[in-house]
């Protein structure tokens, strides 16, 4: 007691003294510096968390008109200094892509554009870094190869004008560069010609997401709504053309399309008047789409960003990252989970040796083995649980994104609770095959998940 006393002595008069511990000059060092931190979300609007306190932001921000934001003809990079696109180009490299007529990258980078005769369609041309950074305010130049088409004069910050000349059946090549950089760029142009002759139309038939002319599609052109075929149109070409050989007259009609592995397509309510060139883009059945033809992409997480900027170098106790390909807006309509999370092995992970695809988790006294998604990154300050991602993605030129962050044991709390039925041995699956109503981890029976509590576990993340 007495040892304790005379501690508890000596603190207090250092406490009081100014020459236990540095005194005035450290006191005022220390507000010199401003306000102490471990992150930057702690600090002050407008400052950074820097070696332990809150210093002014001097970088840029990528958002127009705030403070630090870069001038007219510059852009923000990823180390948040100013630099203008061909200095950029020049430092990463660039690489032009044109979107084909149904928004997409072809997977060669060369895609077809395909115009009735007279018409016009804007043609976006995108200039990106090779790691997938899009770069806007470069100056587009666009020319044609060819006497099928003309393209009007392109400026800053807009795409070129494509018109197709009327009658001049037949390809050119579009040819697009950016001011200042290496980058380059083409596409095939293809001009269908005039529309047919009187009461006449003809069908363009393309897949929805790849512009890619479906060929042999059948065509039910129907004038009187009996479903009978009035149109007598023959099968698509290689083109993915068909015209009707028997004229529809005035009134409305319908056109139903059907091809092998796409789902069917009937439009109701259209008139001569409307056009006489009609583009079908049809759906791929999820079947179809998940043929011989599939891209992916493999590689690792790296933290240390993360944590030098967020965590002032201090890592979480999990580290937890999703990565993926990008996914053409109108491939929703054939969803697969697999696009988004990767694949995930059907292997038993109880076997032995452990088969590819699973993996051994140990938490505390939590012990499993558990298949994991490809597109999955799962690690510990101990070592990686998965440190590797396995994505694959719908076929065609796609951009690879992601997101990773570090946690702590209790964010992810409620998450192992939901989980945990699921992962661990289910003693009560008594009926293979057959759902068990009384056993809560019967997978037989379907997911019994509080969405609702999984969703408020997940969004503070």
């Amino acid at each position: 007691m007495k040892r304790l006393g005379i501690g508890i002595a000596a603190f207090a008069i250092c406490l009081m003294s100014v020459a236990c511990g540095g005194g005035d000059d450290e006191t005022k060092e220390n507000e010199d510096k401003g306000q102490a931190c471990k992150v930057s979300s702690s600090c002050p609007l407008g400052e950074v968390c820097t070696d332990g306190y809150c210093e002014e932001w001097t970088g840029c921000t990528p958002e127009a008109g705030q403070k630090n934001s870069c001038e007219a003809g510059k852009l923000c990079d990823e180390n948040f200094q100013c630099v203008s696109v061909a200095e950029k180009c020049a430092t990463v490299g660039c690489e032009c892509s044109i979107m084909n007529s149904m928004g997409g990258f072809a997977a060669d980078n060369k895609p077809t554009i395909v115009l009735p005769a007279g018409t016009s369609a804007e043609v976006v041309a995108v200039l990106a870094t090779r790691t997938g950074q899009i770069l806007p305010g470069a100056v587009v130049q666009a020319e044609v190869d060819g006497t099928t088409f003309t393209v009007s004069e392109a400026t800053e910050n807009t795409s070129p004008v494509v018109n197709a000349v009327a009658g001049a059946e037949g390809t050119s090549t579009l040819k697009v560069t950016f001011d200042g950089t290496a980058a380059k760029c083409e596409a095939t142009l293809n001009n269908l010609g005039d529309a047919p002759a009187g009461n006449n139309v003809r069908f363009f038939v393309v897949d929805d997401t790849t512009n890619t002319p479906i060929q042999g599609a059948t065509l039910v052109v129907d004038t009187n709504s009996d479903g009978v075929d009035n149109g007598a149109a023959a099968a698509t070409s290689e083109q993915g053309l068909s015209s009707t050989t028997a004229e529809l007259g005035d009134g409305e009609y319908s056109v139903t399309v059907f091809a092998n592995g796409y789902n069917i397509l009937s439009i109701a309510g259209l008139k001569i008047a409307d056009g006489k060139d009609i583009v079908l883009p049809m759906s791929a059945r999820a079947a179809n789409s998940d043929s011989e033809l599939t891209g992916g992409f493999s590689g690792q997480m790296d933290f240390t960003q993360y944590e030098e900027r967020y965590l002032n170098s201090q890592p979480r106790t999990f580290k937890l990252g999703i990565i993926t390909g990008s996914i053409p807006f109108k491939s929703l309509l054939n969803f697969n989970l697999d696009l988004f999370i990767g694949e995930i092995s059907d292997a038993d992970c109880d076997e032995t040796p452990m088969p590819a695809g699973c993996y051994e988790i140990e938490i505390a006294t939590f012990n499993t083995k558990v298949a994991l998604p490809g597109g999955l990154v799962l690690g510990l300050p101990s070592g990686d649980i998965k440190g590797h991602f396995d994505s694959v993605a719908r076929p065609g030129r796609r951009f690879a994104w992601g997101l990773g962050a570090e946690l702590d044991l209790q964010d992810l709390t409620p998450l192992i609770s939901i989980a945990t039925p699921y992962l661990s041995e289910c003693t009560c699956d008594d009926t293979p095959d057959m759902c068990d109503e009384a056993c809560t981890c019967d997978l037989d029976c379907g997911l019994n998940i509080d969405i609702g509590g999984a969703l408020d576990s997940v969004i503070p993340l």
